[in-house]
């Protein structure tokens, strides 16, 4: 599949170099895959798997601020059937929310450290 060869301006390019490049480039493929897969397949919370892609993240952002906002204003926050990007739903509640937020949240954030 590969071989040693120069190119035009000079470089000589080795096959044990090419196979490292190919390796790497599969392998880090392979991770983006894994990665993905388990962000949809997601963290069960309450007996649902929430998945927790980045537009997960902006709904359940969205629910978080709701919520904020109705403890500020010392009512309730409405009861309101999230539904994940993997299909599943879950009902958040006031009630809930913060077991929710909590479980979710350190799920998504570990697909970004460093």
């Amino acid at each position: 599949m590969f071989s040693d060869y120069t190119d035009e301006d000079g470089t000589v390019h080795t096959k044990a170099a090419q196979e490292a490049v190919f390796l790497a480039d599969k392998q880090a493929t392979e991770d983006a895959a894994a990665l993905e897969l388990s962000k949809t397949t997601g963290i069960d919370i309450l007996g649902v798997m929430c998945s927790a892609t980045k537009t997960d993240q902006s709904g359940l952002t969205a629910v978080a601020l709701g919520v904020t906002l109705a403890r500020m204003s010392n009512s309730t926050f409405p009861d309101t059937k999230f539904e994940f990007e993997n299909g599943n739903s879950l009902v958040v509640t006031d009630a809930n929310f913060d077991t929710v937020y909590t479980t979710w949240m350190p799920f998504r954030q570990s697909f970004f450290t460093p």
